[in-house]
């Protein structure tokens, strides 16, 4: 059992980090994660793993197996021995060994990483870097298993890594960056150069290589005493456009490169504006004590629940979003309301079937049809314990029957009785219903007729749950009795696959972005990323700390962007990729509640408040500094 809580322990920063924040978005600040719960302007929350650095030795001899994590050779004109290495998740050109994780190189200038440590450097897009006596060198590999001439790090696969972080002709892509540096009139460096080929392990080297390397060593050295760590990428990239400019490898401080010219290119940075629309989307309400509960989102679909008369609001997203920016009036499309009483709350009673349950949570069918509306119960003092899931044609509304779900002997096409429950997931393709409950069960459906297909029992209660896009696996967030945290289990084996533990129970799961799983749990203030493309091995990627308890969040489709409520309507918005920091903090409207919050698309966030729909949008601008 694998332990990745919630609350690691007290990260602290080295003072190296400070420096130079207030002048680059990727400057980093300390990451603090402990008791107080401290939230820092920008954090970067990598979480550790594998080897760290405690000395400048070098790594001792080893026996480097390729089939195992990452591994690779540092060198230029000779092999960097005890330099370190890490992967850059702040893009400060440090390896800050208390937030990254950082590994020495042996006598070859060799490395290791633990597959885990591999995974979450290269999911977050971060570049590779080696660092010895102040001097920097990159390299950037493309996910999942590189090759081995990938592996290494060179001046040859820097020049690579300063084409993607200088210049948008590449798009921050490592194979159009190639493709741009082979296009120049001036070539730096053939393919097998750039893709990290180690010329010192058959004497390959050329004349041209050794110039380059001599003029990459004798500019970084003289720059580099004097400079702040952090300006080592514009040191380089000051080096290949002289190069370029100049059309030779022999490179001369002062005669051809000066302070002014690194000064001159500053790091290629986005800059994101986000906005809170004060336009309000507002509907009338059948009785004074209706609110709002769930938010659910599909295609150009957005449906609000509310919370005690299952009533269905549904909404055409592109009108919201041209009536936020004053192109056009918002409209909903139709307000249907599902197994009802007249008179509202106050008539509610433990023999009114579903009506007397709160509504906790909506999926929406793939073909934007059906909508299944989880109820559980909420009356305490009712002996009658119904609750369940229903079917509602969202185009034909119809009354479900006033029945006690948990008392009912069979199901229907309509509705399925299930006591105790917690939270519903439909999987991806719209076949599969997967049903928590707080009984420690698990209920299997046939989203088409309702019919079980099976049920799971566990050791725990199911408090949340979420299925991948097949419904073929299933992750569930576990409470005490037995454990704390999340479980992934194959449906088909009931087999459980992994297990990471929690401090408390995770209160919300969401699959994004290819297989990754985002958490927030119960009273916290953390909302953990897990890679679970690999159910048997869960990886902790990303921890983000909001300023409060986090009671809904969201993630964008592409996994770059974060938003998470809290109470008296504050919301946050984070940036997760290459690292994490907090782009702005928000009021709803009035301050008031927020029920839910959902990304309709990656820059445009839908905020549910009382009969009220508030849009927050994102903006982004890259800056170009157009060199090499």
């Amino acid at each position: 059992m694998k332990n990745t809580t919630k609350i690691l322990a007290a990260i602290i920063a080295s003072g190296l980090l400070l420096s130079g924040c207030e002048n680059s978005d990727y400057a980093a600040i300390p990451c603090i994660i402990n008791s107080e719960k401290s939230q820092p302007e920008a954090i970067d929350c990598t979480a550790p793993q594998g080897a760290s650095i405690s000395d400048p030795s070098p790594a001792p001899e080893q026996e480097i197996d390729l089939s195992q994590g990452l591994t690779g050779q540092v060198f230029d004109g000779a092999y960097w021995v005890s330099a370190k290495v890490c992967f850059d998740n702040n893009q400060n050109a440090i390896c800050d060994a208390e937030v990254e994780t950082t590994v020495l190189t042996d006598e070859q200038g060799r490395y290791i990483f633990t597959d885990n440590t591999a995974y979450a450097g290269l999911l977050n897009g971060s570049p590779l870097i080696a660092t010895l006596d102040n001097r920097l060198m990159t390299a950037n590999l493309v996910a999942g298993a590189p090759s081995s001439d990938k592996r290494n790090i060179t001046p040859f696969t820097s020049i690579v890594v300063n084409e993607m972080l200088f210049s948008n002709a590449s798009l921050q892509d490592a194979e159009l960056a190639r493709q741009a540096i082979a296009e120049k009139d001036f070539i730096l460096a053939g393919a097998e150069l750039l893709a990290g080929k180690n010329y010192l392990a058959d004497d390959s080297a050329t004349v041209d290589i050794n110039n380059f390397i001599a003029s990459f060593n004798a500019v970084q050295l003289a720059f580099n005493q004097a400079l702040n760590p952090i300006h080592n990428y514009s040191v380089l990239a000051a080096t290949f456009t002289a190069m370029i400019e100049n059309k030779s490898f022999s490179i001369a401080v002062n005669d051809d490169l000066n302070q002014e010219d690194i000064d001159a290119l500053p790091l290629l940075t986005t800059h994101i504006d986000a906005q809170l629309s004060t336009y309000l989307t507002t509907w009338d309400l059948d009785y004074e004590d209706e609110k709002s509960r769930k938010l659910s989102i599909l295609n150009n679909l957005a449906i609000v629940g509310s919370k005690w008369h299952n009533r269905l609001t549904l909404l055409e997203i592109t009108s919201i979003a041209n009536a936020a920016s004053g192109e056009a009036e918002a409209s909903w499309i139709s307000s249907a309301i599902f197994a009802y009483v007249e008179g509202g709350q106050d008539e509610i009673d433990a023999f009114s079937g579903a009506t007397e349950q709160l509504l906790q949570d909506i999926d929406i069918s793939p073909d934007n049809r059906s909508v299944f509306v989880t109820i559980k119960k909420a009356k305490k003092n009712s002996k009658d314990i119904g609750v369940g899931l229903y079917r509602a044609d969202i185009f034909s509304a119809q009354e479900i029957e006033e029945i006690k779900f948990a008392s009912a002997t069979g199901n229907s096409v309509d509705y399925y009785s299930f006591a105790d429950i917690n939270n519903t997931a439909l999987s991806g393709d719209g076949k599969v219903l997967a049903l928590a409950s707080e009984k420690r069960k698990i209920a299997i459906l046939n989203a088409d007729t309702l019919a079980e297909q099976d049920i799971l029992e566990l050791d725990s209660k199911v408090r949340s749950i979420v299925l991948n896009q097949s419904g073929e696996q299933v992750f569930s967030g576990l409470s005490k009795s037995r454990r704390n945290g999340i479980v992934s289990i194959n449906i088909g084996t009931k087999e459980e696959n992994d297990f990471v533990t929690s401090d408390s129970y995770p209160t919300n799961l969401q699959l994004f972005s290819n297989n990754l799983l985002a958490a927030s749990f119960y009273q916290d203030n953390t909302l953990s990323i897990f890679d679970v493309s690999d159910v048997t091995n869960m990886i902790a990627l990303k921890h983000l700390i909001a300023s409060a308890e986090i009671t809904s969040f969201s993630l964008s489709n592409n996994g770059r962007f974060a938003a998470v409520a809290m109470n008296n309507g504050k919301i946050e918005l984070f940036e997760l990729i290459p690292s994490i920091r907090l782009i702005d903090k928000f009021d709803s409207q009035d301050n008031s509640n927020i029920n839910d919050i959902s990304f309709s698309d990656d820059n445009t966030l839908l905020v549910s408040i009382d009969n009220a729909i508030q849009i927050l949008t994102i903006n982004i601008q890259i800056d170009s500094q157009g060199t090499l």
